[in-house]
């Protein structure tokens, strides 16, 4: 989340963000309402010091005195109680405007609604050349019975799958691979529950912009995720963590969900994410 002093010395360069980005938010609102919340404190700030300040009078004051000052302190006492009700709701509104934020995007990144606008950068390599026609990745798994996608189906619903045979044995020698990799650099590989709490989300970036590509569990209140990095991102949340302590290198690894809203009818030959 930005900082509200970054982002009011950089007002230019937020409100590209936000253009460049698709996000849907009022900067002006956002400033608007912070300015509101500020005001509020000033005042619930001041009415405490005055109910204080009376309090601090009272032994001391004259018994014709003590009714009036007992006055204004409930007076004070309750303007500040209704103020701080109408905070609560103004700090509530503006948090969910802060979470909608973008990051402030590199400079030479291409800007454009879809995939059809990137560059590229780079190329390693030549794209392999076959004296054959090529079959896609669903043609192979039918062809060698390294899947059961029609039987899966009636199981788990469409675009699901369950690998089987030598491919199944391939899937777990990858990843104990690459295990091995990332321990051999100084990384700790770790598993982490498919399942984590909204605020783990939200730490992670991926709420509130793409709830409706999770899986929510609402009786456990928890989702399921779709990255091992909403649990990594938390698991030192909170924590204070010593500069000799630093870097913490994870790698982790977990199922994967992922809802793919509005993929199903461009990508009939996907597959879901696991």
């Amino acid at each position: 989340m930005l900082a509200m002093d970054f982002i009011k010395a950089n007002r230019d360069t937020v409100e590209r963000a936000i253009r460049d980005k698709g996000v849907e938010l009022d900067l002006n609102a956002l400033l608007a309402l912070e300015a509101e919340v500020r005001g509020l404190k000033t005042e619930i700030e001041a009415l405490r010091a005055e109910r204080n300040a009376i309090s601090a009078q009272f032994p001391k004051a004259a018994p014709e005195d003590k009714a009036e000052l007992g006055r204004k302190a409930k007076e004070a006492g309750a303007r500040a109680a209704e103020l701080e009700a109408a905070l609560a709701a103004k700090d509530g509104e503006l948090s969910a405007l802060m979470l909608l934020l973008p990051g402030i995007p590199w400079e030479g990144a291409p800007v454009g609604p879809d995939d059809s606008f990137n560059q590229v950068a780079r190329r390693h390599g030549e794209p392999p050349r076959f004296d054959f026609e090529p079959l896609d990745h669903v043609a192979l798994l039918e062809k060698n019975d390294w899947a059961d996608l029609s039987r899966i189906v009636q199981v788990s619903g469409s675009r699901t799958y369950c690998l089987k045979g030598r491919l199944a044995l391939l899937e777990g020698a990858l990843m104990n691979w690459a295990l091995q990799r990332i321990a051999a650099g100084d990384f700790i590989p770790i598993t982490v529950p498919a399942i984590a709490r909204e605020q783990a989300f939200l730490n992670q970036g991926q709420f509130p912009g793409h709830r409706d590509e999770t899986y929510e569990l609402p009786n456990d209140d928890a989702w399921l995720a779709g990255t091992a990095e909403v649990a990594l991102t938390s698991l030192h949340s909170g924590e204070i963590i010593e500069a000799d302590k630093l870097p913490i290198l994870y790698a982790g690894y977990s199922p994967c969900f992922r809802r793919e809203a509005g993929s199903a009818g461009r990508d009939v030959r996907g597959l879901l994410r696991v």
